[in-house]
């Protein structure tokens, strides 16, 4: 996978109240900057998905999965990482440092690449490369 700042989310799958019938929906995301904050998620589902709704609530894990990659390209980062609540449950047992769970989530969840992500550089790697 590629080097840049990803993005790691878990999301639940099932019933939700008020609604017939079972949705993906993004329980959290996070990122090395800190929490995807969800005004921002929102937006973006409106933009692409054009549902006028507070909350964000997808029919199927391909609607789910292009959603993230819309996200990875807005935020500019390299990735996202995205798994369930039972999985994260599963591989986060007996982890207690941030780096080991960030190297779990990696090793067990779907990652989606970003295909025009391209890693900043600073003036060194321009001028040596």
């Amino acid at each position: 996978m590629s080097k840049g700042i990803k993005i790691y989310g878990i999301y639940s799958d099932g019933p939700v109240f008020g609604k017939t019938g079972n949705f993906y929906q993004i329980v959290h995301l996070f990122s090395s900057r800190g929490r995807i904050e969800h005004e921002t998620l929102l937006k973006l589902y409106q933009h692409h998905f054009s549902k006028d709704s507070s909350e964000i609530l997808f029919d199927t894990k391909d609607d789910l999965n292009k959603f993230l990659y819309y996200l990875i390209q807005e935020e500019d980062v390299s990735a996202v990482c995205i798994l369930s609540v039972e999985e994260f449950n599963q591989c986060s047992e007996g982890i207690f440092t941030k780096p080991e769970l960030l190297k779990s989530i990696e090793d067990s969840a779907f990652c989606i690449e970003n295909m025009d992500f391209r890693p900043k550089r600073g003036i060194f790697d321009k001028m040596f490369s």
